[in-house]
């Protein structure tokens, strides 16, 4: 239970950023000058996605380490 919170949580916040950045990259292609500035949208947002993952899986080895000392007090 404790590593689906988060799992849930990163995806649902992932799902909301690329929607946003895919969104702007693509309105940008009606605008002049549209690619550049697709891109320049298009590539915080997908740091922002990579920079969550690593978070996450940061998090889901804490909660391992976590459940292995919880165990060996008893």
């Amino acid at each position: 239970m404790k590593k689906i919170a988060p799992i849930i949580v990163i995806l649902v916040v992932c799902i909301g950023i690329f929607a946003w950045s895919a969104a702007a990259f693509i309105i940008s292609f009606f605008t002049e000058g549209g690619s550049l500035i697709g891109l320049l949208l298009l590539i915080p947002g997908l740091c922002v996605i990579a920079a969550l993952i690593v978070t996450l899986v940061t998090r889901i080895k804490e909660i391992d380490k976590e459940e292995k000392d919880d165990l060996s007090k008893y």
